[in-house]
């Protein structure tokens, strides 16, 4: 039976990246890593190993971490992605398992070995081969529905994401921001118990409406996964009876540029 899983990143509320090994000066400092879009990068000034050290102000738990990186048309499944967690900054624990990148896909992440708790978390990366261009880093929180959606009442579709100009004599012009379509989803779940219930209501809590990103998965990591936005600030249960309710979940994958491309 499938497993939905929503990765949501509460624990970024007061994160900020204190530290990061090298900062190519071409580029985006570290402070893009954590602003929730896609097409901004750091890059390290070389191919030496490299942390990136993020403070979240307080300990949070997190399930899994991992990274979004831009230039994925480059084979980085050579890399290893080391992930640590510490309470004060000077003494770090590794987390298992080890990451490594599948080449031609942006997004890398998976669980960690079991949930952790800390203040400070680092991402160590080995056997760089050229200049990653990374965009995000995800600590996240995994809340996981036993079943798939309902399939009456679920729909996804691709759509643009489309910028629209008014000018002189109030003519609309629209045009496309990116070669690649974003995902639009509407998830509809049958909630049956109290357990339910808890689930829906911590992926709402966590994603706080349209502020926090999170990542859309069913199964595991290695399917199909995609970084998105609640299309609404707020969502409403059709009560069918006690313990009995339907949600349906609107939500859109985020944009970015395609492999290849500058910004």
């Amino acid at each position: 039976m499938a497993t939905t899983n929503f990765y949501t990143t509460e624990a970024h509320e007061n994160a900020v990246v204190i530290s990061v090994t090298s900062e190519a000066a071409a580029f985006l400092p570290k402070e893009c890593l954590l602003d929730q879009n896609l097409d901004k990068s750091w890059v390290p000034s070389s191919t030496s190993n490299q942390n990136i050290d993020v403070d979240c102000g307080s300990a949070v738990t997190v399930d899994a971490m991992g990274l979004w990186i831009k230039n994925y048309d480059t084979d980085f499944s050579g890399i290893s992605i080391y992930r640590y967690g510490s309470a004060n900054n000077v003494d770090w624990d590794l987390l298992n398992p080890t990451l490594t990148p599948t080449n031609g896909v942006p997004l890398v992440y998976s669980d960690l070995g079991s949930q952790a708790s800390y203040r400070y978390w680092r991402f160590h990366i080995e056997g760089i081969p050229s200049l990653p261009y990374v965009t995000q880093v995800f600590l996240l929180r995994k809340r996981s529905l036993s079943r798939n959606h309902v399939r009456n009442g679920s729909v996804d579709y691709p759509k643009f994401d489309n910028t629209a100009v008014i000018t002189t004599g109030n003519r609309q012009h629209i045009h496309y921001n990116y070669k690649n379509s974003i995902q639009h989803f509407d998830r509809k779940y049958h909630l049956v118990n109290s357990t339910d219930l808890t689930w829906v209501d911590n992926v709402i809590s966590d994603c706080s409406g349209r502020r926090n990103i999170f990542i859309y998965n069913v199964d595991t990591p290695s399917a199909a996964s995609y970084v998105c936005r609640m299309e609404n600030d707020y969502t409403t249960y059709n009560e069918i009876a006690a313990y009995y309710r339907e949600v349906t979940l609107k939500f859109n994958s985020l944009p970015y540029i395609e492999a290849g491309e500058t910004i």
